[in-house]
């Protein structure tokens, strides 16, 4: 019922707004909200599902308390207008002038020339705890890298796992990644997992 409920008013603010609504640009492709249906936002379960909300403007603090004080967690901007979000349980977003709604696909996740990538470096959501990472990675070889982020791993390439990895709702993005004598991740590297937006 709940899930009817908020796909319904999604639907309807779509209907509103869904003319005017500007582009998502993620790593990989841009989605255009006009063309592109809105999927209804559902309940998750442990871990916590990720979500792209756009907004009909730039989601400011007061939007972000909000969305706080009704218990989604923001995790970062993704433009245009939208933010990276997630919860356990499908909030009420109604009033929050939300014009289209949806997730990352396994194609949203994986970075061209992975396949000729002796590493790769993989990024989870902000809120993915480092043990819940470990295990989504296990089968891979975990390379040593100091200076990574606490929810980057730099990993060994393995084809055969990569599709069920990039699969896996907890992963932002996957690049693909040299190894220098070092062992440290090029700086190069490391300066776009930084990038907006996801």
């Amino acid at each position: 019922m709940k899930l009817v409920r908020i796909g319904g008013v999604l639907a309807l603010l779509l209907l509103q707004w869904g003319s005017s609504a500007a582009e998502v640009y993620l790593k990989n492709r841009t989605i255009d909200p006009n063309r592109n249906p809105a999927t209804g936002l559902r309940s998750g379960s442990d871990p916590n599902s990720h979500w792209i909300l756009q907004f009909k403007d730039f989601p400011g603090a007061g939007i972000r308390r909000e969305l706080t004080r009704r218990g989604v967690k923001v995790l970062e901007y993704v433009p245009d207008s939208a933010l990276m979000v997630s919860f356990r349980q499908a909030p009420d977003l109604t009033g929050l002038d939300i014009t289209w709604s949806g997730q990352l696909t396994a194609a949203d996740r994986t970075a061209p020339r992975l396949e000729t990538a002796p590493a790769f470096l993989v990024i989870f959501h902000g809120d993915v705890p480092k043990a819940d990472a470990e295990r989504l990675l296990e089968g891979f070889q975990i390379l040593g890298a100091p200076g990574l982020l606490p929810n980057h791993f730099l990993v060994a390439a393995d084809q055969v796992r990569l599709p069920q990895l990039a699969a896996h709702d907890e992963v932002s993005y996957i690049f693909p990644s040299s190894i220098v004598p070092s062992g440290i991740v090029s700086g190069e590297m490391q300066a776009a997992a930084r990038r907006p937006p996801v």
